[in-house]
């Protein structure tokens, strides 16, 4: 219904629909990069790097969107609709962390405190930094393995807790 609105003669309706409308195309193409990203990620696996890189691949995209949304939508240029077209513009950069944190594994990542090689574990079907070289006896590679699980599982549960 949405959509033919959008090609109606009525400008009024077209000017309140549109700001849905370019919401939905920005959150189509944020899926579409998570999706693109999920296919070539590869973690670094080097302790400083993980939390940069994870950061940006969070942050980037999500502000771009927000102010990619303000400014084709200019939310505060009529009083009235402010806080709800403001809200509207907050649909992709929230859609963008949603898809990240529920995938879990660039958390998991960005936590990764080691050295290692990213691989997949065949028997979990997890992506995970594989340690090599780890020089402290008391952590081994089954540890690491179960803590990356963890990490996963809380970032999906915390996303799913905090958008209900």
């Amino acid at each position: 219904m949405v959509f033919l609105e959008l090609f109606s003669n009525n400008p009024e309706k077209l000017e309140r629909k549109t700001g849905s409308f370019s919401a939905m195309h920005f959150s189509f193409a944020l899926i579409g990069l998570q999706k693109l990203m999920d296919r070539e990620f590869s973690c670094p696996c080097s302790p400083g790097f993980n939390a940069i890189l994870i950061s940006f691949i969070f942050f980037g995209p999500a502000l771009l969107a927000l102010t990619m949304m303000m400014f084709i939508q200019r939310p505060c240029r009529s009083s009235s609709h402010c806080a709800g077209l403001f809200l509207l513009c907050l649909i992709p950069p929230s859609l963008w962390m949603f898809l990240l944190l529920f995938e879990g594994e660039y958390v998991a990542c960005g936590l990764a405190h080691w050295e290692g090689d990213y691989i997949l574990d065949e028997e979990l079907q997890i992506k995970w930094c594989k340690p090599t070289g780890v020089k402290d006896p008391r952590v081994n590679a089954t540890d690491l393995r179960e803590l990356t699980e963890k990490i996963t599982f809380y970032s999906r549960v915390s996303i799913l807790v905090l958008y209900k």
